[in-house]
């Protein structure tokens, strides 16, 4: 199950503190209540922007009780191997300055 994927990822992260301070499923996932309570801490982890272990599948849904494929486990090991990094807002409000103010000769053909 996709449920206990998350679980067992969340432990095997170490993220199971984040996980267990959750007292509701928060995911914004359309059938996220049909999830088993025992797992809503790691879903909920497990789909948090600063982890996203797990995507949404079609139609916007968890899915928790199906099975999980092979696709969606090595993007998930990826994730766990690789993890979002935040922007600085600082950089990104300097960006579209850099742009209009870069000399046409340092910029690639």
């Amino acid at each position: 199950m996709r449920a206990d994927f998350a679980v067992a990822m969340v432990e095997v992260l170490g993220l199971k503190s984040e996980a267990q301070s959750y007292d509701e499923i928060c995911t914004t996932a359309i059938d996220e209540w049909d999830a088993p309570v025992e797992a809503w801490g790691a879903l909920t982890v497990a789909y948090r922007s600063n982890h996203q272990l797990l995507d949404f599948r079609y139609g916007h849904l968890i899915e928790a009780s199906s099975p999980i494929t092979r696709e969606e486990a090595a993007i998930s090991i990826y994730m766990a191997m690789n993890p979002p990094v935040r922007a600085e807002w600082q950089r990104l409000r300097l960006l579209p300055m850099l742009l209009v103010s870069t000399p046409c000769s340092l910029l690639p053909d």
